[in-house]
């Protein structure tokens, strides 16, 4: 089964790109003493500001250094200005895996930083359906998840795998949003919608898939049984929220006041 596409190219692009502008670089990356002081224990230039890099990254976006990553320009003058280093020496860093293995082991270590799991994944969706049952848009709702994310000082993994996340949580969502509706009706309610989902005889259809389909598609005489006949909701006996009569006066247990 392919994939299920979540974010627009240009949606993706605002998530994966680094800060590059300096009103950006001062909000996520200007270093504090305690900052300084473990960056320059590194002895060499190329390792000063290749474990700044990484400090920086694991605030924000909220990862570590990817495999040949070479951050903007920008961002890489910006860090190295502050601990005084040649912004070049990054070249160096970048070429020595065990080297930044190591920078990574020692930064989850010293903040408390956790590398995300599987059961970070389930934990999420069940943190994510209420916020997915008020709005579903996926571009909201990967955002929602990487800041939490930050909160909760978790490594996010790549951007599919929050995808994966964020498919999940709608579908749950749309459940407990059905399960609360269906929580109002009385057993009557039920029997008369359940009765819009049987196919008619003479038409081979029920009555909701009619319903469903473009109004172009409606034949005439279909359009005049359908304006005779009493609304869905009136049928089954719910009356309007807040209503002081009954819809229809059939019902046996109205859903009014609840």
């Amino acid at each position: 089964m392919p994939r299920r596409i979540i974010l627009s190219v240009a949606q993706r692009a605002i998530f994966e790109t680094l800060p590059s502008g300096k009103t950006e670089l001062a909000k996520h990356y200007l270093l504090n003493d305690k900052d300084l002081e473990l960056v320059r224990a590194r002895r060499r230039e190329e390792n000063r500001l290749g474990f700044a890099v990484q400090l920086c990254l694991t605030r924000y976006p909220g990862r570590l250094l990817r495999v040949n990553e070479q951050p903007p320009r920008s961002l890489l003058t910006f860090i190295a200005d502050q601990i005084g280093v040649d912004a070049d020496a990054f070249g160096v860093y970048a070429t020595r895996a065990e080297t930044r293995r190591e920078h990574a082991l020692l930064l989850l270590e010293r903040f408390a930083l956790r590398t995300f799991k599987g059961g970070h994944l389930r934990e999420l969706v069940r943190w994510l359906v209420p916020i997915a049952v008020d709005n579903p848009k996926g571009n909201l709702l990967v955002g929602a998840v990487l800041n939490e994310l930050r909160q909760r000082r978790i490594l996010h993994p790549d951007l599919a795998v929050i995808e994966r996340l964020v498919v999940a949580a709608p579908g749950r969502a749309d459940r407990r949003v059905l399960a609360q509706i269906n929580g109002y009706l009385s057993g009557h309610h039920r029997r008369v919608l359940d009765g819009w989902l049987v196919p008619e005889p003479d038409k081979q259809q029920s009555r909701f898939s009619w319903i469903r389909q473009p109004a172009g598609r409606t034949l005439p005489c279909e359009s005049v049984d359908h304006h005779r006949a009493p609304p869905i909701h009136r049928r089954a006996g719910l009356g309007r929220r807040g209503s002081r009569h009954p819809a229809g006066g059939t019902a046996t247990g109205s859903l009014q006041g609840r």
